[in-house]
């Protein structure tokens, strides 16, 4: 079977300023990023980054699929926007998700593996 994943990186309220655009058109020649959009597809391969780095430098959210069962899901806030001790009641003892800081934002990332393949799948459109 063939691998397959899926990236996609979003910005909410503002757009990425031309020097981001060509740091992320840096990160891999399958990427056509917009001003809110960075879209990374690999067929065979990985992305050769962190994508939660990614994350916290230039979007607000990201969404990653794998066919063999990954899933992931990660929010960047800025700090004053979220009261990180409302958030421990729900991720204590819960592998799949983390709150971390970074800089003046906390990335909230939820991360999950299923028991089985997904077979191949598509995330365009997620």
């Amino acid at each position: 079977m063939s691998e397959y994943q899926y990236y996609e990186f979003l910005a909410l309220d503002r757009h990425s300023a031309p020097r981001d655009l060509a740091y992320v058109r840096t990160l891999s020649s399958r990427v056509q990023p917009t001003p809110t959009q960075a879209v990374f597809t690999y067929s065979f391969g990985d992305f050769r980054n962190d994508p939660l780095d990614l994350l916290a430098k230039h979007y607000d959210i990201m969404l990653y699929v794998a066919n063999w069962g990954s899933k992931q899901l990660a929010f960047r806030f800025p700090k004053a926007a979220i009261d990180q001790q409302a958030l421990q009641p729900y991720h204590y003892g819960i592998e799949e998700i983390e709150v971390s800081t970074v800089g003046q934002h906390v990335i909230l990332n939820i991360a999950f593996l299923e028991g089985e393949p997904l077979g191949w799948i598509e995330g365009e459109g997620i």
